[in-house]
């Protein structure tokens, strides 16, 4: 075949490429075979579209040795597309999507993964807050109960130390009645004969116009009494009340009618 009868690779129509709609989030990019000469070491082959940064920190590892594979796998394939037909080299792209696809899958399953192993640690975390509060709460009920007890316990130590004060005053106070006791037979031989020469000319006078008045009328309150007695045992007996014969003989009512 002539080289005059075969098209030029430049002047050949473009191609419209498009991806499946699983992958239609990923950009576009033309086949080596389909870029000038100048543009093909410049334009990476296979660059895969821009994609979201992880949710969490917890697949950075994951991340890293996905990308170094990815890395190796596309530098891999753009050396291979520079030796390959068309039809081969958008096959191939094509694998290398597909495999691209199932790791970005995977990572997004390592991701959510990640996540509920993160959630688990944030509660697992809550729950320790959750228990140093109580044991705070409990440590704080604690240390109350024990300010009260030593409280109660100085209360009792004072209560004893009160009892044994009472106790000893007690006796003591038993002992100076019992000396007292001890010291008036000893003290009344003593000091009778010294007071009553100087007590008596001083109280007799005072005491006479007092005490008199009061003997009498005690005696005629018991002659009274007396004379109530035996009017009651007569009249039990049926005997007269008021015979002259008793009047006479009753010296009690001699003395109150006098």
């Amino acid at each position: 075949m002539d080289s005059a009868d075969q098209d030029p690779p430049s002047s050949r129509p473009k191609r419209d490429l498009r991806l499946p709609e699983h992958l239609a989030k990923y950009d576009v990019v033309l086949l080596p075979s389909q870029q000038p000469a100048a543009q093909v070491s410049s334009l990476p082959v296979g660059q895969p579209g821009k994609r979201k940064p992880s949710r969490t920190g917890s697949a950075s590892g994951y991340q890293s040795s996905t990308s170094s594979r990815r890395s190796s796998r596309l530098s891999l394939g753009s050396q291979l597309l520079k030796n390959m037909p068309d039809v081969k080299a958008a096959a191939l792209e094509e694998q290398i999507r597909v495999m691209e696809l199932a790791d970005l899958q995977q990572e997004i399953e390592e991701e959510r993964e990640a996540d509920l192993e993160a959630k688990k640690l944030e509660e697992q975390v809550k729950e320790g807050q959750r228990m140093q509060e109580e044991a705070y709460l409990a440590k704080e009920r604690m240390a109350k109960e024990m300010g009260r007890r030593r409280r109660l316990k100085k209360l009792e130590k004072e209560i004893k130390i009160a009892s044994a004060v009472k106790c000893f005053l007690s006796e003591s106070e038993d002992e100076a009645k019992g000396s007292v006791c001890l010291l008036v037979p000893v003290l009344v031989p003593v000091l009778v004969p010294l007071l009553v020469p100087v007590l008596v000319p001083v109280l007799v006078p005072v005491l006479v116009p007092v005490l008199v008045p009061l003997l009498v009328a005690r005696v005629r309150f018991v002659g009274t009494c007396l004379c109530s007695v035996r009017l009651n045992m007569m009249h039990r007996a049926g005997l007269a009340l008021y015979s002259p014969e008793w009047v006479l003989s009753s010296p009690a009512l001699m003395f109150s009618a006098r």
